[in-house]
């Protein structure tokens, strides 16, 4: 990879949307918004650049967020299964079908996991103590209730299961998912974590469906991320950027690699990348492939 200047900003940006996912991009490893990407965010919106969130989270994590940064967009949620108005209307759900759900909850006890129902306005947990414990110390939100058989709990439909634990069993659990068939989409988010929603459900399928409403071209789309999930909007959008804390296999996919989340990537990304027009050359932390 081939280090240079970053270019000069530009007042006229080539993007109309930043499309960002949270943890791991957005906020640092502690789960905060840092001071170089709440103004690079602000900048952006001054330029009239519209900034959204995808995440693999429901409302009562994402709302926060956007509140504190004083977006009122809309927001990409649990994995692309929703897309929510900032009034609270839900422009699409599409969870996973109830028919799947006992033999995939099976599925995952069986090997000893964790696992987690994200349904818009709550999100479930049920699994052994220190799975749970796990989750509830790294990604708990408003909203987070430990239940002791999922199944008997008297909540609604998914829009994403979330599954976590040792990598082996875990490994284990995901090829007898895809082995029964099973009309979903498996994508690994964490190390140690995978997410499953309904077929053909991703972020990049909603970011397309919400540039297609609002009549903004892919390619002045920006997508950020740093998980195997954010690859689907790597696909899609004009512009890729990965994290320097990304797994090397996601950061081989993007357009550029921007700095961690921790040194606030995000920031340089939009500054560097996406206030400016993009040319052949990139910034000094960050890189183009």
């Amino acid at each position: 990879m081939n280090l240079h200047h970053a270019p000069p900003h530009n007042s006229s940006p080539a993007y109309q949307l930043i499309v960002t996912d949270l943890d791991g991009t957005l906020l640092d490893s502690h789960g905060r918004i840092t001071q170089p990407v709440a103004d690079a965010i602000r900048e952006a919106t001054a330029a009239g650049i519209e900034v959204i969130v995808a995440s693999g989270r429901n409302r009562p994590a994402v709302e926060p967020v956007l509140q504190e940064l004083g977006l009122n967009t809309p927001h990409i949620g649990t994995g692309g299964a929703y897309l929510s108005h900032p009034d609270g209307r839900l422009l699409f759900h599409e969870p996973v079908p109830a028919l799947y759900i006992p033999e995939i909850v099976e599925t995952i006890r069986r090997y000893g996991l964790g696992m987690g129902f994200f349904e818009v306005e709550a999100t479930y947990l049920e699994g052994p103590p220190d799975r749970v414990q796990w989750m509830l110390q790294h990604y708990s939100s408003p909203g987070t209730l430990v239940v002791s058989d999922i199944l008997q709990a008297e909540i609604g439909l998914p829009g994403k299961i979330f599954l976590w634990g040792d990598i082996p069993p875990l490994l284990e659990a995901v090829k007898t998912l895809e082995r029964l068939s099973m009309p979903l989409t498996l994508v690994k988010s964490l190390d140690n974590g995978y997410e499953i929603n309904a077929a053909g459900v991703t972020k990049g399928r909603a970011l397309k469906a919400y540039a297609e409403l609002q009549g903004i071209p892919l390619d002045r789309v920006a997508a950020f991320g740093d998980q195997h999930n954010d690859l689907s909007m790597f696909a899609v959008a004009g512009l890729s950027v990965a994290m320097g804390n990304a797994p090397e296999a996601v950061q081989a996919t993007a357009d550029h690699i921007a700095p961690t989340n921790d040194q606030s990537g995000l920031a340089w990304g939009i500054r560097n990348l996406v206030l400016s027009k993009v040319s052949s050359q990139v910034g000094i932390e960050g890189g183009k492939r």
